[in-house]
């Protein structure tokens, strides 16, 4: 059994007494290769408009050391929401507090919610996948429809033709009849 490879990953450092802030491999004729920011700025090629961008060392917080777009949208919480967050983790002691729970709560909420809408969003994906596909099946039923009215006027009109011809050719012959007897 072959190892499974991936065709890129990163080494990330939180510590914010580490100087690195991650190191991107990628992988290249079967090794593995670090890679180097273009611009301050790592683009995935395995997931299309996945960009990490470096923050000065001036701007880092608490384990936050980069910036994460996908498709040019942020995909972390703002600056100060983060700090909210890792200051209601930094306060915990013993047991959670009803905040907490609240909170631990109203994001279970919200990622049933957000669950919720992606299987909403894949259902409606299929559906759109299934009417085009039953459009594209409708298109192919017209275009075989007018494919084959087109093949049966073309019967028709060569029917016409061989009647028109054989008719001619019976009334030469009745014409040649007619002269032979004239004769």
């Amino acid at each position: 059994m072959r190892p499974t490879t991936v065709p890129e990953f990163l080494l990330f450092y939180p510590n914010m007494n580490d100087a690195r802030i991650f190191e991107w491999f990628v992988l290249v004729n079967g090794s593995y290769k670090k890679t180097s920011p273009i611009k301050g700025r790592y683009a995935s090629r395995t997931v299309p408009g996945l960009v990490l961008e470096l923050l000065p060392r001036a701007e880092w917080r608490r384990s936050r050391k980069c910036r994460i777009f996908f498709k040019n949208v942020p995909i972390l919480a703002s600056e100060d929401e983060h700090h909210a967050r890792l200051d209601a983790v930094d306060a915990k002691v013993g047991a959670q507090s009803l905040t907490e729970i609240g909170y631990n709560r109203a994001a279970t909420a919200r990622d049933e919610r957000d669950k919720e809408r992606l299987r909403a969003d894949d259902e409606k994906q299929r559906a759109d996948d299934a009417l085009q596909l039953a459009e594209n099946e409708k298109q192919r039923a017209e275009d075989e429809k007018q494919r084959t009215e087109e093949s049966w006027q073309c019967v028709e009109n060569e029917r016409r033709r061989a009647n028109k011809e054989y008719q001619t050719r019976i009334e030469l012959e009745r014409r040649i009849a007619e002269l032979e007897r004239s004769r």
